[in-house]
């Protein structure tokens, strides 16, 4: 009697419960706090990147099935596509949350904030570049039966460049993260404000399980670039993505009045 390979499990098992995690996080925002579309302002832009996350928590979910069973090489690439292109938007709007974090630290006016907003919005071309070696894949696998994650260009080009990518933008988000949870400590020091206190704690807890998650996503990354079996790296991205997101809807994206 034989079994199922292990490279064929992985995926399907840490897929299903990565993917029950991200869109337990990403449904109870969006039933708590709606849908909004307007990126030049901090909470419309928490909502639509929590929305973000839902839809490509669901591309990934569906991907991990149709991969294995190869029922259809177009619903695969169709599911895999949208996971990839939510994933790369969901890494521009942290860049631009982090941007913004890192500005609103040096006391700046009103315009100030505006401007460095307008100039934010060159972030959301850059998926049109980053996503070329899919397009390519998607060529390159035209016409077979294999998905465009058998290509070339997603296995050698876009695993690494999405890899980069998310490790640059988590440090820095991390690095803002630090930055404002140490505001938010002096603050606290001067004000003595007891009943206060608690709500500081539960911020510190919740982004210690957002560099968690974090960690472990460095992990399967480093994983996966040795030729594990790890299939499941880009929706522990999308777990951290959306809880960062569900802190900054909860305690504000600058935690002014924490």
């Amino acid at each position: 009697m034989s079994g199922i390979p292990l490279a064929n499990v992985l995926p399907l098992q840490g897929g299903a419960v990565c993917s029950g995690i991200a869109l337990t996080v990403t449904t109870q925002c969006l039933y708590t706090y709606g849908v909004a579309f307007n990126v030049l302002q901090d909470v419309s832009r928490q909502k639509l990147v929590n929305l973000i996350c839902l839809v490509g928590s669901i591309g990934a979910m569906l991907f991990y099935g149709l991969n294995q069973t190869k029922v259809s090489v177009a619903a695969t690439n169709a599911s895999i596509f949208v996971a990839f292109l939510c994933g790369q938007y969901g890494q521009v709007i942290l860049n631009h949350n982090s941007i913004i974090r890192l500005v609103s630290s040096k006391s700046p006016t009103t315009e100030q904030i505006r401007k460095t907003q307008r100039y934010c919005l060159i972030l959301y071309i850059l998926p049109c570049f980053t996503m070329i070696p899919i397009f390519m894949a998607i060529v390159d696998t035209a016409g077979t039966v294999k998905a465009l994650t058998a290509s070339y260009y997603n296995v050698v080009v876009s695993k690494y460049l999405f890899m980069a990518i998310v490790v640059v933008t988590q440090v820095f988000a991390t690095y803002t993260d630090v930055k404002l949870l140490n505001r938010v400590d002096d603050a606290a020091m001067v004000k003595q404000q007891d009943q206060k206190q608690r709500r500081r704690q539960d911020i510190k807890y919740t982004y210690w399980t957002i560099w968690f998650f974090m960690m472990i996503d460095f992990l399967l990354k480093i994983l996966i670039s040795l030729g594990y079996p790890v299939l499941f790296d880009g929706i522990t991205t999308l777990i951290v993505i959306s809880l960062r997101t569900q802190s900054n809807l909860s305690y504000g994206l600058l935690m002014k009045e924490i």
